[in-house]
């Protein structure tokens, strides 16, 4: 999938897993993650089982050379990072059930508790607190009216079986997709780039066919061609502009004090020839 989804050409990164659900949202998630995950008995909050026993290799080795792959350290070192995380957000002011919660969640060496954390709190989070989903429960007082509806409508049932209700695996696994595809995109953008700013260094611009040439680049490199003029102004600046002279002059931030005080106020030599002091305090 993500042969066809990174192919040259692709700006859309259009791939199976984004076209067949289009087509019919049923069928193209059976298809794609198999009957178990979509059977009908359970709509859409079926458990994702369809990352379960994953038997590709990860290792060219099969088995892990590095002791940070085995799955007894890494999830033992994911324990330890949960336990000191909770500790970090305690002592900072978080709530402390909270907290508690999303540790468990987090712990990496029991998926139904984890699930069954997920239940309690009500919420679905990552790794770094950020909110994936969230039960619709708001109101409800009381904590034991709370759990049957989240067990229905908030994947409890899934989730304490150790697995993610199928709707927020699927849109999970299609962000995380996505974003893998943006950051192949950025890169093929920062080399034409570098390519660019070649032609723009000493303030010099390119013709017409070489213009017409890069806006093509750009957009076969999954940019806008909306944005193409503000990426033009930041390669014609970042090539023309000192790195360190555009640091210093961010007076905003305590780098570019420090930068300021370290330079005396001395700009570095470059293409664009700052006739004026970098030390605005003077």
């Amino acid at each position: 999938m993500h042969i066809i989804g990174s192919a040259a050409g692709n700006t859309g990164r259009e791939d199976a897993y984004s076209f067949l659900p289009k087509v019919d949202k049923e069928v193209g998630e059976w298809m794609l993650y198999g009957t178990a995950s979509a059977f009908p008995l359970f709509g859409n909050k079926s458990p994702a089982l369809y990352s379960r026993g994953d038997i590709n290799p990860r290792h060219l080795s099969i088995v892990p050379v590095n002791p940070l792959d085995i799955p007894a350290v890494s999830a033992s070192i994911k324990l330890a990072d949960s336990i000191r995380g909770f500790g970090q957000n305690v002592a900072r002011g978080a709530d402390i059930s909270t907290s508690m919660l999303q540790a468990l969640e987090h712990h990496g060496l029991n998926r139904p508790l984890a699930g069954f954390a997920q239940v309690l709190a009500g919420q679905a989070t990552t790794n770094k607190g950020s909110l994936i989903s969230a039960a619709n429960d708001l109101e409800t007082t009381s904590m034991l009216a709370k759990i049957p509806d989240r067990l229905v409508n908030f994947g409890g049932v899934s989730r304490i079986f150790g697995a993610k209700p199928m709707d927020e695996a699927v849109a999970l696994s299609a962000y995380y997709r996505n974003k893998q595809y943006q950051a192949m995109d950025r890169q093929k953008i920062e080399a034409l780039g570098q390519a660019v700013k070649t032609k723009l260094a000493g303030n010099q611009m390119p013709d017409a066919d070489e213009m017409e040439d890069f806006m093509l680049q750009y957009t076969k490199s999954g940019g806008r061609i909306e944005t193409f003029s503000s990426s033009l102004q930041q390669w014609m600046r970042d090539s023309n502009t000192s790195i360190i002279n555009q640091m210093a002059r961010r007076n905003n931030s305590s780098y570019s004090r420090k930068m300021q005080e370290l330079m005396g106020g001395e700009p570095i030599p470059d293409y664009n020839a700052p006739s004026i002091s970098l030390d605005t305090e003077q």
